[in-house]
């Protein structure tokens, strides 16, 4: 951790309470002033074991498969992986809705999102896939993707094992302060600014490439502020898959946009999401007892 990984938590910060003065002023810097990170020219390699410290990850993550009694497995690889397979308990799956999220030919997705039939360089084993049936036996459910992040080739595996890879989850990275410093870019007005910095994530997505060399992922110009802002919140869904932004960034755009996540999750299907409720965290009981009454329950987990 540097200097620059303080400048780039502040930037997300302020950006999370809406300051976008402080949120420009710090993305700017690391983008613009220091120059101590930079995007890997390969987005799959972030998320390898070789792109751990690459030059984009000013934060790295630090799971790892520790030999000790009740941890015999990578936490972070264990909650992911191929549901039903035995390769990850697949806490975490990608919605078919999600895939369905990525522009046409973007190469993201390859990257991301591993599909019902791929196989697994290396791996001998039967890749079977969880169905959910009825009592009936008929089935009401499949699960067809999987975690890609975490799905590499088994030569790479400690001991043959999917679970011992240090694979990690970055905590913060360069790309992420790109779309901190679009966005907030974005609501003070400088649109060419936001544009660019947008521009600069889909172009790596593209392989590095110009979207007249690679002929997709348009570039997104002179479509005005409120556009522009759901179109860099969509590249931060995209970019950011299974990182552990999504649900605070959802919290958060209801404060820019009234009721804009309430309208998302009915949209869905989700018609008992209520924002006051499942936007904050319960307390845990074991924090109220202990509390002897300092701490009581937050008002709307109740």
């Amino acid at each position: 951790m540097t200097k620059g990984t303080a400048k780039g938590i502040l930037a997300k910060v302020y950006l999370y309470r809406q300051d976008y003065e402080n949120a420009y002023k710090y993305a700017n810097e690391v983008v613009n002033v220091d120059h101590e990170y930079s995007l890997d020219p390969d987005y799959r390699n972030l998320f390898s074991i070789q792109g751990k410290y690459s030059s984009e990850s000013m934060m790295p993550g630090h799971y790892i498969y520790q030999n000790i009694e009740g941890r015999l497995r990578n936490p972070y690889v264990e909650f992911q992986g191929i549901p039903g397979s035995g390769l990850g308990s697949a806490y975490f799956v990608p919605s078919d809705e999600f895939v369905s999220a990525y522009e046409e030919g973007d190469p993201r997705k390859e990257a991301t999102i591993f599909e019902k039939g791929e196989t697994i360089e290396g791996y001998t084993g039967e890749i079977t896939w969880l169905e959910e049936k009825d009592e009936a036996g008929n089935v009401v459910s499949e699960f067809n993707y999987a975690n890609k992040k975490v799905i590499w080739p088994a030569t790479q595996w400690p001991d043959n094992d999917f679970f011992k890879q240090e694979l990690n989850l970055p905590f913060l990275r360069f790309a992420d302060i790109l779309l901190v410093y679009a966005e907030s870019a974005n609501e003070l007005g400088k649109t060419t600014e936001a544009e660019d910095a947008l521009e600069k994530v889909r172009f790596r997505a593209r392989g590095n490439q110009t979207y007249a060399e690679a002929g997709v992922l348009p570039e997104k110009r002179g479509l005005g502020k409120d556009a522009l802002r759901e179109i860099i919140w969509n590249e931060r869904r995209i970019e950011l898959a299974f990182e552990g932004n999504r649900w605070f960034d959802l919290v958060r755009y209801e404060k820019v946009v009234p009721n804009y996540t309430t309208n998302l999750m009915h949209r869905k299907g989700r018609t008992n999401f209520d924002y006051a409720k499942h936007s904050k965290f319960p307390i845990p009981t074991y924090y109220i007892t202990s509390s002897e009454g300092v701490l009581t329950q937050n008002p709307a987990r109740q």
